[in-house]
């Protein structure tokens, strides 16, 4: 007589764990992926909503008694009010951070605002940060006097704006964007947008 065996062998169990691995590499990847898009898309929002608090703030500006020391700390408490503060006091973003300076030159507000990416990935935040096209809806007059949009670390490299002493207009091609990123692979990337000039 035949007892019929019950179960499965160590080599089905093995390949069943393999296959639940592989499965599960790929679902991760799939939610690391997803996760990025939506920490980026709300980044984007959050750095739109920093350029709308600036411009009223600019309009407001002229009225405020403010010396050289007071303006950043002014500019930035005004802008970046409910933001979240680190305990070496940088202000985060969902992905990367931001950091204010500014000044008040001939009555007008000049401000550099550097949205920063530190971690490994900041090649590709800073090519989906740059490729929104800032450029075409941000107020061309932010761009006078040697205002910008470029990065600033490792090293200068202006996008759009004032590039050396000639004027840049028009949309940033991708080349140009991925050329700029690149630069910052191993180090900080800021992401600067120089309003009105470069403090």
């Amino acid at each position: 007589m035949k007892i019929k065996e019950n179960g499965r062998s160590m080599v089905e169990m093995l390949g069943v764990l393999a296959i639940i691995g592989i499965l599960s590499a790929g679902a991760l990847a799939g939610f690391n992926k997803a996760m990025f898009k939506h920490k980026m898309n709300q980044t984007i929002v959050e750095v739109s909503n920093i350029f709308q608090r600036w411009q009223e703030l600019d309009a407001q500006v002229n009225g405020e008694n403010l010396n050289d020391a007071e303006v950043t700390e002014f500019v930035a408490k005004r802008i970046l009010d409910g933001y979240y503060q680190d305990l070496e006091g940088v202000y985060k973003l969902p992905i990367g951070s931001v950091s204010i300076q500014a000044e008040v030159v001939n009555g007008g507000l000049v401000s550099d605002i550097w949205i920063s990416f530190d971690d490994t990935n900041n090649v590709n935040e800073c090519i989906t940060l740059l490729s929104q096209h800032w450029e075409t809806f941000l107020p061309q007059e932010w761009f006078t006097d040697n205002g910008f949009i470029g990065i600033d670390n490792p090293e200068r490299y202006e996008l759009y704006g004032w590039v050396g002493n000639e004027k840049k207009s028009g949309m940033i091609s991708m080349d140009e964007i991925i050329k700029a990123c690149n630069l910052c692979e191993g180090s900080r990337c800021d992401v600067t947008f120089a309003i009105r000039g470069y403090l």
